[in-house]
């Protein structure tokens, strides 16, 4: 029983969107001073890789 159901709020799930993931090597990882992730799981994936 989730918090919602507890309160009798009726929660309606959608879809919004899809995550695809399109791996991209960055070459020479030293010579940047800083990286953006725009997604968790862009983070996710680029640190699987990566011993930072």
């Amino acid at each position: 029983m989730t918090k919602f159901s507890k309160k009798n709020i009726l929660l309606n799930r959608y879809e919004v969107y899809q995550t695809f993931f399109l791996p991209h090597k960055i070459e020479n990882l030293s010579s940047y001073h800083g990286i953006i992730f725009f997604s968790p799981y862009g983070a996710k994936y680029f640190f699987l890789e990566k011993n930072i």
